[in-house]
């Protein structure tokens, strides 16, 4: 689909209709992701009819635009999509922070929050503990993202 071999959702047994496929560029950190599970992805020369983004908010507008388009981005950037989007499970396997976590699901970022040492406010080290409270972690969750323990 992103090389252009496959342009039209009928080939893969889905509805008739063209596949709109939208790139991110090399170092986009969801390519980098799944290049580390599709190796074509490394090295991959994107079709003529490829929409070329650089941020997500231009992959949903697009999303949302064409109903048969095809992206990909961050789980938690689905909430930002103003038409529902399905999103693709990966070796018959969805995308969620239970399959995440147990390992099935390869595809993974890590966020991280990165400040100075010792220059944290206290504003600052209020929102770090929010983040890593029942209350931050299951905003986290609902929106598709796993929590990982507070480093010390």
């Amino acid at each position: 689909m992103y090389t252009g071999k496959i342009i039209d959702w009928r080939e893969l047994g889905a509805k008739p209709g063209p596949i709109r496929a939208i790139g991110r560029e090399a170092t986009d950190a969801s390519r980098q992701a799944l290049a580390r599970e599709i190796k074509e992805f490394n090295e991959i020369a994107y079709g003529a009819s490829v929409k070329l983004v650089h941020l997500d908010t231009q992959l949903i507008d697009l999303l949302d635009r064409y109903p048969t388009s095809l992206g990909f981005l961050n789980r938690s950037a689905l909430f930002g999509a103003a038409t529902p989007l399905k999103p693709l499970a990966f070796g018959a396997v969805q995308g969620n922070p239970d399959t995440l976590a147990d390992g099935r699901y390869p595809l993974a970022l890590e966020f991280g929050l990165v400040h100075k040492a010792g220059a944290l406010s206290a504003a600052g080290k209020a929102f770090v503990a929010f983040v890593y409270s029942p209350s931050g972690e299951r905003i986290l969750r609902d929106h598709g993202v796993l929590p990982l323990p507070a480093a010390n």
